[in-house]
């Protein structure tokens, strides 16, 4: 007589995303709907197949110390004791290769400054602003303008590319260039920025009232 176990009603759970800071200990977890399945931890990076971690009774031979396992019934974690910008990846848990949780992407969020003329300097009756952006990964940021609430867009703003830091993270930097009637006309420039670790987008806003 043979006897078939039913998987498919099985899942595991994970949350989406995490906002985290460097050298900060990160704790992932899954929840199974039972503790009758053994977890295992996979990372996948960018542009790569998932690569296995551990589970409660083996690990990759190559992993750093800092990855550790928790079991806590049908709770299970994934901890990374003190996390590095080389950990930036999106992390499953699975059971017996037969279910999988949905991933969860480690992310960092940007600090976001904004100089204005006065401190960014100027040429030829025109001025600028200076949206730069650091600490970040993914390399998934957006930024955009707003003069007063409203779009901005076009050949005054010059994006420039991300750069990798020393410490891994990424920085970024805007430029909207300005007339120098246009920037003492009074009117609110914003920076606008949306990241996967940020749960609202983050703006700055400048004038050449506040500056005054």
């Amino acid at each position: 007589r043979l006897y078939f176990l039913s998987l498919s009603a099985y899942t595991l759970t994970q949350q989406k995303s995490m906002s985290v800071t460097l050298k900060s200990t990160v704790k992932i977890l899954c929840t199974a709907e039972n503790d009758n399945y053994h977890i295992s931890w996979y990372q996948q990076k960018a542009g790569a197949g998932p690569q296995f971690l551990l589970r409660a009774t083996d690990r990759a031979d190559d992993l750093p110390s800092r990855f550790t396992y928790t079991d806590s019934g049908n709770q299970d974690y994934l901890n990374i004791n003190g996390i590095e910008a080389e950990d930036e990846a999106t992390y499953y848990c699975g059971s017996n290769d037969v279910a999988f949780g949905q991933g969860t992407t480690v992310a960092s969020p940007p600090s976001v400054v904004l100089l204005s003329p006065s401190q960014s300097g100027s040429s030829g009756g025109e001025v600028s602003v200076v949206c730069v952006l650091q600490g970040f990964y993914p390399d998934s940021v957006t930024l955009s303008w707003a003069e007063d609430g409203r779009a901005v867009a076009g050949s005054e703003v010059q994006t420039g590319p991300s750069r990798r830091r020393a410490d891994g993270t990424l920085s970024q930097s805007s430029v909207l260039k300005l007339s120098a009637g246009r920037w003492s006309s009074g009117h609110a420039f914003t920076c606008r920025v949306t990241h996967p670790a940020l749960t609202s987008p983050l703006t700055k806003s400048t004038s050449a009232a506040q500056c005054s």
